[in-house]
């Protein structure tokens, strides 16, 4: 590569002698740009013809354009050493980078929480067990877990959880890994776990008989619902818009639901309704509200 000269710009330019291909090439050795005539006419019959005529110009002046491939393997090369360099640095480190990454994205207060907690358990523990990024796995999140269960309730180790997992969706997002460990990771059981359980449970089983009596209404459409005790069935097909069966609703049924265009145009025609009253109040509602006709 010594000595060559790089192309940066190909164009044409008509002179006395017809339309001749110019370039401008960068010389590295007196590290100049020139902008030099070829000699040779364009040829604009073929794409071919083009490609042919523009080879024999750069050929005709005694340069060559660099080598594309080399380029490639160059570029791969120097990504691929990065991005071991990134994968060899400390979990701790992302951590740290993690909490940059999201200072301007939340509030102050919820910052200056998130960085309290992470400089005062999740870092010094990872950098101590000196665990990388490029070998963490979800064994290692689980020994943090179990080191600190006798110094933390309940909420505070769902918080470190929220703030490791976040950690390594911002390393996946970089790049830095494929997966995310966190979601073969378990909190250890804690005294009071049962009774969490027990209530995870109450709404479960409530969400799952709303659901059913509404699947069994004809001008209702619903979706299985996951992971939440709130339930969005769609009332289109009563042909009013959100707010108009919510009114109709409470009229003849006494039933409170929230409209769905509360939530955004993409919630018009539908409902929002909240299973946290036991299923005897849940069955009177839908005991009234399948009695509705339009």
């Amino acid at each position: 590569m010594q000595g060559r000269k790089e192309l940066i710009m190909a164009s044409v330019q008509k002179t006395k002698n017809g339309t001749q291909w110019f370039f401008v090439f960068y010389d590295k050795e007196t590290k100049k740009y020139t902008w030099e005539p070829s000699g040779v006419e364009i040829d604009t019959s073929t794409p071919t013809a083009l490609k042919r005529s523009k080879d024999k110009a750069i050929k005709a002046l005694g340069v060559y354009e660099i080598e594309r491939e080399e380029q490639k393997k160059l570029a791969l090369e120097e990504e691929q050493r990065k991005l071991e360099e990134a994968q060899n640095k400390l979990f701790a480190d992302l951590v740290e980078a993690w909490l940059n990454y999201h200072k301007k994205s939340v509030r102050p207060d919820t910052w200056k929480s998130y960085k309290q907690t992470c400089d005062k358990h999740i870092i010094p523990w990872f950098r101590e067990h000196e665990i990388r990024i490029k070998d963490i796995k979800a064994k290692d999140i689980m020994n943090y877990f179990n080191d600190k269960m006798d110094d933390l309730d309940i909420v505070s180790l769902k918080k470190h959880r929220a703030y490791i997992s976040a950690t390594l969706s911002y390393c996946r997002l970089m790049g830095y890994t494929e997966a995310n460990p966190m979601s073969d990771v378990k909190l250890p059981k804690q005294q009071g776990d049962e009774f969490e359980d027990d209530v995870v449970n109450v709404f479960r089983e409530r969400v799952e008989y709303a659901h059913k009596r509404l699947s069994e209404i004809p001008w209702v459409d619903v979706l299985p619902v996951s992971g939440s005790f709130y339930i969005f069935p769609s009332i289109k097909k009563t042909g009013l818009t959100s707010a108009q069966f919510s009114q109709k609703l409470f009229n003849e049924c006494h039933v409170r639901v929230i409209p769905g265009r509360a939530f955004g145009e993409s919630g018009e025609y539908h409902i929002r309704i909240s299973c946290t009253l036991g299923i005897d109040k849940l069955k009177e509602a839908f005991d009234r509200m399948e009695k509705m006709t339009f």
